[in-house]
């Protein structure tokens, strides 16, 4: 893999300490939210969960809403990560 593609996949992906600085929260919050349903799902990497960055902005613009709602239903029908 070069260092481009290891770059964008980078970027592709979010740790839960990118998205505690988007959102503007601690990482324990955005576990929080995850654990509330509140969140896109993250994907497993090995140990590791990400978020993937098209989900989140698809969620964000979408007002946030939780996994449990039509609104997000409509989203994962889209493409957004769900359960």
């Amino acid at each position: 893999m070069s260092k481009n593609q290891k770059a964008t996949l980078a970027t592709s992906f979010l740790t839960d300490r990118d998205l505690a600085a988007r959102l503007n929260v601690s990482r324990s919050f955005v576990w929080k939210l995850q654990g509330q349903g509140r969140l896109p799902m993250p994907i497993k990497l090995g140990r590791a969960c990400r978020w993937r960055l098209a989900d989140i902005e698809a969620w964000e613009r979408a007002g946030c809403p939780s996994r449990d709602s039509s609104t997000y239903r409509d989203l994962a029908r889209e493409g957004v990560s769900h359960e």
